[in-house]
């Protein structure tokens, strides 16, 4: 590609090894992929997708202290939709 691409993924699902090779590809094509870590609470490189896929850049969300946002009572930041 002759130009920069980004694709940026607010899904999650289960692990899924047909959706993680589609997001490796999309990186090995020249897109840069950032994915959500989603609202889990739990490791989510390890059971959801695309958070899981090896090029994927995969985001979440913490706040003052670096304390888990799932652990507050409102579960989500308050900049979150």
């Amino acid at each position: 590609p002759n130009q920069p691409m980004v694709a940026n993924l607010s899904i999650a699902g289960p692990k899924s090894e047909t959706v993680n090779k589609a997001v490796d590809a999309a990186v090995d094509a020249g897109v840069v992929v950032i994915v959500a870590a989603g609202n889990q609470g739990s490791d989510a490189c390890q059971g959801y997708s695309p958070a899981s896929a090896s090029k994927a850049i995969t985001v979440g969300s913490s706040e003052h202290g670096d304390r888990m946002l799932w652990l507050r009572r409102e579960r989500r930041a308050a900049f979150s939709n």
